[in-house]
């Protein structure tokens, strides 16, 4: 947790408005239910056309609100994760130059790029 949280730290802005997004959409999807169930005891309990409207202005209101917070959240989670994944990529490379320090450091650099093509692809191809 502590070394996900190092990488975390610098994009604690974004974080927060994913976790509030997600919050809110979660609360909207929650509350449908209720008032779906309040527009069925207005309709069955002989109420005014008006009383059920508005439950259904309320519904469409929430609905759409729920589902742009889904869409702008999910947008904001996949911005977090690239930039958090660049970051630990980052990290993990400049280690890497660290423990493979050799005086020709290009050699390695370039084997450490043909190692990981090499993984992803099963061979390197023709124009690297």
């Amino acid at each position: 947790m502590k070394l996900i949280l190092r990488f975390l730290k610098p994009h604690w802005k974004l974080f927060v408005i994913t976790v509030i997004l997600l919050i809110l959409d979660v609360m909207g999807a929650l509350f449908i239910p209720t008032l779906a169930a309040q527009m069925l005891n207005l309709g069955t309990s002989g109420s005014s056309f008006t009383q059920m409207w508005h439950v259904g202005v309320q519904m469409a209101v929430i609905s759409v609100i729920s589902g742009i917070c889904a869409i702008i959240g999910g947008y904001t989670c996949a911005a977090l994760a690239a930039r958090i994944g660049k970051d630990m990529r980052s990290a993990i490379y400049k280690k890497s130059l660290k423990l493979w320090f050799n005086s020709d450091k290009e050699l390695i650099t370039y084997q450490l790029l043909a190692d990981g093509i090499r993984g992803a692809y099963g061979q390197i191809p023709s124009d690297f």
